[in-house]
């Protein structure tokens, strides 16, 4: 199409009286039109170079793409939670928890398709979300839960093989976080990023036990949305997760600035809110094939996301029904088969 708007009109002409031609009236009108055609088309050309050339990514609102299970991460009834996830090393980390209201999370660790037990009766309270900060090889913890005894909240950092090495007092109870690597690449320093419970974002360094703020935002949610599950960075952008209770599934959103603008924007004492899109929607029907089964696919409730070499990975509580009408877990770590970032 664009070649038709390059091409060279012909035009025709008579001859008048005194010899000199003239243009047909439409042929004038046509000629008077090539420049702004060929204009529109360059401007239509450079925009589509800079779409596919630039680093800006862009997704289809309501595509659902297909996922696959990597590892059920089964630990029977006695931590029957799912819950956070982290990959740092070329090998995930996955807690599970013994409950809504219990105090202990088992860390399962390995290659994403082998997640094997690897310490038991954690004091991480709800493991909400775990991130891996690659700098130090250590796993960081929201629990999203405050201390009865102390009533004091903490983010946990401890070792890969589940040894607790410090509690990061905190002034918000923190039910989500990110690492933020080459937060300052010059400096080789990382930052964090938090949600707390109420939903507000904070950006912090974490060096040892001090938390130092270096802002706060907001992201915007629509509807009944409640973004208040794991989060994560990749690429300088943040990720953040949402699952809708009535229809069972569960969604991924990319907030639409990088991090490093969201902090060239804020200022402490003020909050600006940010908008997002969403990448993909993990629906419930396409549960089944993930997991090779059959029956009725009942939830896909997401609880943390990581992503590695553009693929997301996350952990979920997941549920069908079988033929008999029984209802059955699937939770476990799954993968994204589309390459998102």
């Amino acid at each position: 199409m664009i070649s038709l708007f390059f091409k060279k009109q012909k035009s025709t002409s008579n001859t008048s009286g005194n010899g000199r031609k003239i243009l047909n009236r439409t042929d004038n009108q046509m000629s008077n039109r090539v420049p702004l055609r060929r204009k529109a088309a360059i401007v239509v050309v450079l925009v589509l170079l800079l779409s596919f050339g630039g680093s800006v990514y862009t997704y289809a609102a309501s595509d659902a793409y297909a996922y696959e299970l990597m590892d059920r991460v089964a630990a029977g009834s006695e931590y029957p939670s799912t819950q956070g996830l982290a990959l740092g090393t070329g090998k995930a980390y996955v807690l599970k928890t013994n409950g809504e209201k219990g105090t202990e999370c088992i860390l399962f660790y390995g290659t994403k398709t082998n997640l094997n037990n690897t310490k038991k009766g954690l004091q991480l309270f709800h493991g909400n979300d775990m991130t891996y900060r690659r700098l130090d090889g250590k796993l960081y913890v929201a629990t999203r839960k405050r201390e009865e005894k102390t009533k004091k909240t903490y983010i946990y950092c401890m070792t890969t093989t589940g040894k607790i090495d410090a509690k990061i007092e905190t002034k918000y109870i923190v039910g989500s976080i990110a690492c933020w690597l080459n937060y300052d690449k010059k400096n080789n320093k990382d930052a964090f990023v938090l949600k707390d419970t109420s939903g507000l974002f904070h950006i912090v360094q974490i060096n040892g036990t001090k938390i130092t703020e270096l802002c706060q935002f907001n992201v915007n949610v629509a509807g009944n949305e409640d973004l208040n599950q794991g989060i994560c960075m990749y690429d300088g952008y943040l990720y953040v997760t949402y699952w809708n209770n009535q229809n069972g599934n569960s969604y991924v959103y990319r907030v639409n600035k990088k991090m490093s603008m969201v902090l060239k924007e804020s200022k402490i004492g003020t909050t600006k809110s940010y908008t997002k899109t969403r990448v993909v929607t993990l629906d419930k029907k396409n549960l089944l094939a993930a997991a090779g089964v059959s029956g009725k696919s009942i939830k896909v409730e997401i609880e943390s996301i990581a992503f590695t070499g553009g693929y997301l990975y996350f952990t979920a509580n997941a549920n069908y029904e079988d033929k008999t009408g029984k209802s059955r877990s699937l939770d476990g770590l799954y993968k994204v088969t589309k390459q998102l970032a």
